[in-house]
């Protein structure tokens, strides 16, 4: 995630973007709120995931894209809204797909409400969604949300294929990351920059810089699960323990294909016993090394534009993700 590094008081002009980004994101749970509110018999499952925010990572793209390229704190936050939205669709379906039973410390708004209930309601934010969009542009903004939404439905059908079995294909993994992941910080960060002005070259430099950070945000999540703890947001080795297909893993079992043979394993000396195996081999460094090539490549995409407390801001923020 995008770590929310809070600047020094003596840095005032950071300090000044850090406060006007934090007002903007207010007005941001002020839009997803009123869409709550509105949403009728889709209210109850949507209320229980929106309310409980995460980190809101891809209205801040949509943001600071756009004081990026204006230079100044231009924000749309019905815009950034409909970037949450869509994610919190993905999420209300993916735990309908995946039989989810805890989601932000929460039970999931299928186990709360049903199946049914939470499809529904993540549908329902999708169309809110778009009707934000719309309103802004109804034209290539709305266009590109329209082909997000189709890679996000690919991602998760291309994984449901092989659902039940662990994918060791390294090709199929990064495939699944730019469709699931990749696909709405892309979508965010380009959606953002045009709202200001960009250029079409700069809008496109942003799509560029959020793929490299998209991609990044998912390899980070998954060598979290070797090296993680509870200060990370994250329990070690949950994804191993669900028998989830993690670069890691897949890169480990590359190098060392008797792994497979230790495969499920749920119990506890079983999971630590895999876990040893994958970290023998090396790939964590090589994980490691990729998350923070992918990094330094989207912050030089950055320096492409004026250097502004806001640039220094998003810079800021996304050095402490590696």
């Amino acid at each position: 995630m995008l770590h929310d590094v809070r600047p020094a008081p003596s840095d005032a002009p950071l300090a000044q973007a850090h406060a006007r980004l934090h007002a903007a994101l207010d007005d941001v749970g002020a839009t997803l709120d009123e869409v709550v509110e509105n949403a009728g018999p889709a209210r109850g499952p949507m209320e229980h995931l929106i309310s409980k925010r995460g980190k809101l990572l891809r209205p801040r793209l949509v943001l600071l894209s756009s004081a990026i390229v204006a230079g100044d704190a231009v924000f749309n936050p019905d815009l950034a809204a409909a970037a949450e939205l869509i994610h919190s669709a993905s999420l209300l379906h993916d735990d309908v797909i995946d039989a989810g039973e805890e989601r932000r410390d929460l039970p999931t708004a299928r186990v709360v409400y049903s199946n049914a209930a939470s499809v529904l309601a993540g549908d329902h934010c999708l169309t809110d969604a778009m009707d934000l969009i719309r309103a802004v542009d109804a034209e290539t903004t709305l266009a590109e949300a329209l082909s997000c939404v189709r890679q996000l439905v690919d991602g998760e059908l291309i994984q449901l294929e092989t659902r039940g079995a662990l994918v060791t294909d390294e090709a199929h993994y990064r495939r699944v990351c730019e469709l699931k992941t990749a696909s709405l910080f892309v979508w965010a960060a380009r959606a953002g920059a045009r709202y200001a002005g960009g250029s079409p070259a700069e809008i496109d430099t942003f799509g560029e810089f959020a793929r490299d950070l998209g991609i990044a945000f998912q390899i980070r999540d998954d060598l979290l699960d070797f090296i993680g703890g509870e200060r990370f947001g994250k329990q070690v080795h949950e994804d191993l323990r669900e028998g989830r297909s993690t670069l890691p893993l897949i890169l480990a079992v590359a190098k060392n294909p008797k792994i497979i043979d230790e495969l499920p394993a749920r119990d506890s000396l079983g999971v630590r016993r895999v876990a040893k195996l994958v970290e023998e081999t090396g790939v964590l460094t090589t994980v490691a090394e990729e998350v923070q090539t992918r990094i330094i490549r989207a912050l030089e995409r950055l320096e492409t534009f004026p250097d502004t407390a806001f640039r220094e801001l998003l810079t800021t923020q996304i050095r402490a993700l590696g």
